[in-house]
């Protein structure tokens, strides 16, 4: 197909949609809702999938020993990890150790432990399993060691997250798959406008030797166009929404934090680019759909 042609099919795409303001807008309101949520989602798909692998580089098993322990019963719970046959590795830090990871964690607002005291923290220990399945036998296995006070797994966050994050998806194709028949559905409604409109000129067109695909064509790019613009008007909310987020959680907030959010450049882009795919398809298709069963030529 010559490229003066694909270029009069784009114009008569263009010349469609002007001809049915309020159709056209409808459909790309629609079209804008959908890949709002899209967006939105995906953004907070990008930030739990983040903290996820963040959460995972942590170790495994946290042991918090008494805050009174003597160094006898110290020494009994380093030899007893290092002779367990379920420990791949442990590492002990010192109170003043725990106290300056806190104030790393905590990046701006470290100010608030400046009167927090090393001693008033225990000593702990940072255990990796050889097998995450061994953990219960391990947990009841250490908890009775002389000076242990607390037994704590990162695992439970994982799956906390986790479990939020199958949810979310869930939630997310529902409401995809709703919002997209709906959006089908008012693109359908905007090609059989058209194509009423244009009845005579279509069968004009095929009376003169036009090819069915040359008739359709311009229908599968209002669609698409529709899409497009559906696609840069969720794109702008979706960036100041999460902007605006993004601002009030991270302040003060290490962006190296574990729980710090993904930066707004690498979030935003990916998402715009998906909406921008997911409306120009849902845009294309639901018009080629439509102009399949309402142009009979």
């Amino acid at each position: 197909m010559r490229i003066n042609t694909v270029g009069n099919l784009f114009k008569e795409s263009i010349k469609n949609s002007i001809r049915h303001p309020l159709v056209t807008i409808a459909s790309i309101t629609t079209v804008a809702l959908m890949l709002l949520i899209l967006g939105i989602f995906t953004m907070f798909s990008m930030n739990i999938t983040q903290i996820l692998y963040r959460a995972g580089q942590q170790p495994t098993v946290e042991i918090y020993a008494d805050y009174d322990i003597t160094e006898a019963e110290l020494q009994g719970i380093q030899q007893r990890l290092q002779n367990s046959p379920n420990v791949q590795s442990s590492q002990m830090r010192s109170p003043s150790q725990n106290l300056e990871i806190f104030k790393k964690t905590l990046g701006d607002k470290a100010g608030a432990l400046d009167r927090l005291k090393a001693d008033r923290l225990p000593y702990s220990f940072s255990v990796k399993l050889k097998d995450p399945s061994l953990l219960d036998n391990f947990r009841v296995e250490i908890s009775s060691q002389q000076g242990v006070r607390d037994v704590r797994y990162a695992g439970e966050l994982l799956n906390f997250f986790a479990k939020a994050q199958r949810s979310v998806n869930i939630a997310f194709i529902v409401a995809f798959v709703a919002l997209a028949l709906i959006a089908m559905f008012i693109i359908s409604n905007m090609v059989r406008v058209s194509v009423l409109a244009r009845r005579e000129e279509i069968q004009i067109m095929k009376y003169i030797g036009a090819t069915n695909l040359y008739i359709r064509i311009p229908y599968v790019f209002e669609g698409a166009i529709v899409g497009c613009l559906g696609s840069f008007i969720s794109s702008i909310f979706v960036y100041f929404i999460y902007t605006g987020v993004y601002h009030k959680l991270m302040n003060g907030v290490d962006v190296n934090s574990y729980y710090a959010l993904v930066q707004i450049g690498a979030a935003f882009w990916p998402a715009a680019l998906i909406c921008l795919l997911f409306g120009v398809l849902i845009g294309a298709v639901g018009s080629a759909v439509s102009v399949k069963r309402y142009v009979r030529v």
